[in-house]
């Protein structure tokens, strides 16, 4: 099995966590997968500091950079309290060209912001 560890500056969306009950935040800076289903063998990894409460990291998508984002399917997690999350998961044969990281925090509000990360490894 191949691991793929390289992470280049032009393939990472940060985002600061949302401190609002049900909020939610999307990364400014798009991923460019060059295709559709993204690269070959390539890896999404989603990580975030550890947080009192707990919050969802989702890969959110478009074919187009500008276009109205949907939801990765299977690329999500949700955190737990307090503890460091990192997540590494093949990227979907269905994932969108451009895909960036969403953060909601749950029905408690986060206690701080931390910045989360959505990076590709090839």
């Amino acid at each position: 099995m191949i691991t793929h560890n390289r992470i280049d500056m032009q393939l990472v969306a940060r985002v600061e966590t949302p401190t609002t009950a049900n909020g939610k935040a999307t990364a400014a800076w798009v991923v460019d997968l060059t295709e559709r289903g993204g690269r070959d063998a390539a890896n999404i990894v989603l990580s975030c500091p550890a947080l009192a409460q707990p919050v969802t990291l989702a890969v959110v998508g478009s074919d187009t950079r500008d276009g109205e984002k949907v939801a990765v399917a299977g690329a999500s997690v949700v955190t737990k309290a307090n503890e460091e999350t990192e997540v590494r998961l093949r990227i979907p044969l269905d994932c969108p060209r451009f895909v960036t990281l969403q953060v909601t925090a749950g029905g408690t509000a986060p206690s701080g912001a931390v910045t989360a990360q959505l990076a590709v490894l090839v």
